[in-house]
């Protein structure tokens, strides 16, 4: 079976394929070369075989469509309420407030070596604990803390942020 590519070219139609994963891990992604203030996002890595991996990323940061995307996937998963920031997303994930992932169906162009993942199937969504939110961030130290620290160096407090 082949397609019409966006070029106008005809090219192999891509297919699909269940795989068991194995194992889930969840992590803060930052995008290669991005300037600072570029939003990140929750990478996902299905291990679906002898090492062998696959990911998604998950979009929380993000506006528009990518965002939506994020929350709907959320909502398959989870009871809990939508993350407020990615760190809070991993720590629920890693923290069993997420349901399990048995398989992941993978989309493959014929000709190609990359696979996406396209499709989830996943276990019964865990009931939701508080107790599995994130702790609280840790709080800027205040200018009495510091100075006594006796710091070999002088330094200005600008919006609770040493500069």
């Amino acid at each position: 079976m082949t397609m019409l590519s966006d070029s106008g070219t005809s090219k192999p139609a891509p297919y699909w394929e269940w795989l068991d994963v194995r194992a889930v891990c969840y992590s803060v992604h930052h995008k290669r070369d991005a300037p600072p203030d570029h939003p990140r996002t929750m990478r996902v890595d299905y291990r679906i075989g002898h090492q062998q991996w696959v990911s998604e990323w998950v979009c929380f940061e993000h506006t528009g469509f990518p965002r939506q995307q994020a929350i709907a996937w959320w909502h398959k998963r989870s009871q809990a309420p939508l993350p407020r920031n990615i760190e809070e997303a991993v720590y629920i994930a890693n923290h069993g407030g997420l349901a399990d992932t048995t398989q992941v169906a993978l989309a493959k162009e014929l000709g190609s070596g990359y696979r996406r993942v396209v499709g989830h199937r996943l276990g019964s969504i865990p009931p939701w604990d508080a107790t599995k939110q994130a702790p609280p961030q840790p709080r800027w130290m205040t200018a009495e803390e510091i100075s006594k620290l006796r710091l070999p160096f002088d330094y200005t407090i600008i919006n609770e942020e040493i500069l």
